[in-house]
């Protein structure tokens, strides 16, 4: 039996007491024995014999109140299937207790949903070109990226991304994306792109690509700085905009790196002593979010010092809510989900929203179903959707 530690704040574990038994009616319900150890609210389920995984959440709240959810699907099943790089699109209209299935797109990767100027949109990859879409009726239907002037918003391709912000800073917008030019994590080199906010987003010609920056692995003891991927463009404490990326290391002790930049979006130069910072979860994805009352959140595979070990990218058993002031010192509030065995269980990649006192958030989740485990912690078989009630404290 897999033990499973739910939301260590007594909100939270109430709240999560009354969804884990509510599923969707997009897919077919599991079991009551599934539902009953079941975290959060399914959104979507893929048996992991298919070898379907599903990945890449995202998560908006719509002008009008109702949630949105993405995600796309990996793995050998899925491309066999002809799924690689289709992204499914769900909605709730009561605030996260049932879900509904309302498109799917063809040709779209690695994407974060944002609401802007009251559409949606979706800003991603496929296949390896950046592309965006916008649904103008809450992700019903979506604009289709066929050239420069519909969202195509570049020719090259060798694009790399995760769900990560769009932020808005001085009447611009920001997005944190990857140029790869060979496989493996040291081959990514991190750039921002950025659009006016009066600006027609799915015009190429509005939006303006930074310098690629490329690491050193000096930056860490014994050459450990291995790459630096999946990075969040946040407003700084001074408002500039900086890429806080995830960094790749075998070095137990995690860490972020704060890439700045110059007006032109050409990237500074990095001194490790100040921009490589000490961040728990850092070595996989993470979502950094600022509140209203000018405090960075995130929720993040924290693996506390006990339970260190090399390689800290593979343990996401643990999902901690994590606060800074700064962006550079960051504290632990508490667990938020936990389960026994790291090698078949994953909350990861995790997408957050403030909602007012709460914090609502989805996860690529692998967990056992009624068919047995996951494939492994990283072949996820569920997309699950949680609430952190009063995020801040009682």
């Amino acid at each position: 039996m897999t033990n499973l530690k739910l939301n260590a704040s007594p909100a939270t574990r109430r709240l999560t007491t009354l969804v884990t038994a509510v599923l969707l009616g997009s897919y077919p319900l599991l079991p009551a024995s599934a539902q009953q150890q079941h975290p959060g609210v399914l959104v979507a389920h893929s048996r992991a014999e298919t070898q379907v995984y599903l990945g890449s959440p995202s998560i908006a709240v719509l002008p009008g109140g109702e949630y949105v959810v993405s995600h796309d699907h990996f793995g050998e099943g899925a491309k066999s299937k002809n799924l690689h790089g289709v992204l499914d699109v769900y909605r709730s209209a009561d605030r996260g207790v049932t879900w509904q299935k309302s498109s799917r797109i063809q040709g779209q990767h690695w994407s974060n949903l944002f609401v802007h100027r009251g559409n949606l949109y979706l800003l991603g990859t496929h296949p390896g070109q950046i592309v965006i879409r916008r649904s103008t009726d809450g992700g019903v239907s979506w604009t289709d990226p066929k050239d420069s002037k519909s969202g195509l918003l570049t020719t090259e391709t060798g694009y790399h991304t995760a769900p990560t912000p769009v932020v808005l800073n001085q009447g611009r917008l920001y997005r944190a994306f990857e140029k790869s030019e060979r496989r493996g994590f040291s081959g990514m080199k991190p750039l921002l792109i950025s659009a006016s906010e009066d600006a027609d987003l799915l015009n190429a010609a509005n939006w303006t690509h930074g310098t690629c920056a490329v690491h050193d692995r000096s930056w860490l003891p014994q050459q450990e700085f291995r790459g630096w991927l999946e990075g969040n463009a946040v407003v700084s404490p001074r408002g500039r905009v900086v890429n806080v990326l995830r960094v790749h290391t075998f070095l137990s002790e995690e860490r972020a790196a704060i890439l700045s930049f110059d007006e032109n979006l050409s990237p500074l130069a990095i001194q490790a002593d100040r921009d490589v910072i000490r961040m728990p979860g850092g070595a996989k994805k993470f979502v950094i979010r600022r509140d209203g009352q000018s405090r960075y959140w995130s929720l993040v595979n924290w693996v506390p010092k006990e339970d260190r070990s090399p390689h800290p990218a593979r343990f996401r058993n643990r999902l901690a809510l994590v606060s800074s002031a700064d962006l550079k010192k960051w504290k632990v509030h508490r667990t938020v989900l936990e389960g026994d065995d790291p090698t078949k269980i994953g909350f990861q990649y995790v997408d957050f929203q403030f909602d007012g006192d709460d914090i609502i958030f989805v996860s690529r989740t692998g967990f056992p179903d009624e068919f047995g485990n996951a494939s492994n912690f990283h072949d996820s078989n569920m997309i699950t959707f949680h609430r952190i009630e009063k995020f801040r404290g009682e």
